[in-house]
């Protein structure tokens, strides 16, 4: 190999190695700033959640047929009927092993909401069901029963 191709080879390698080292140094600059981007995003999802909870519970309403049931971010999951709707929170009370307990709960401290009242896709497919199970035990009945002609 001649001088001027070793020269050229370490030059090569040099330019290399300042690639990597700007390379580095330029994910330096940009991790942290995007890291604080997402930490904003963050909050803002929280607010989005906190917003469709509230939306959710006051779809519900309130009153005896608003049953629910809340699972919070520490884990607690309560069953109960809204009472009240606020602006920043909303009133359950308990209709589990805490019999008429009322629980304020925050918005943005509801992980899980479940309640509303009745699916009318699932009552319809029940109710099909149940009709046509019915017109197969009559149709058995019918064919041993016989009616005699007048």
């Amino acid at each position: 190999m001649s001088a001027s191709a070793s020269r050229a080879g370490r030059a090569g390698g040099e330019h290399a190695v300042r690639k990597i080292c700007a390379s580095v140094i330029a994910v330096m600059f940009i991790l942290p700033a995007s890291a604080r981007q997402a930490g904003a995003a963050g909050q803002g999802d929280e607010g989005q959640r906190a917003a469709a909870v509230k939306a959710r519970v006051e779809r519900i309403g309130t009153g005896v047929k608003a049953r629910v049931t809340v699972t919070t971010k520490d884990g607690m999951k309560l069953k109960g009927i809204v009472t009240q709707i606020g602006e920043g929170s909303f009133v359950v009370v308990r209709t589990d092993g805490y019999l008429g307990q009322s629980v304020t709960l925050a918005y943005s401290d509801v992980s899980g909401l479940k309640g509303g009242g009745v699916s009318w896709q699932g009552v319809g497919s029940k109710t099909a069901a149940g009709a046509l199970f019915a017109f197969a035990i009559l149709r058995e009945i019918a064919k041993g029963v016989r009616v005699p002609a007048p």
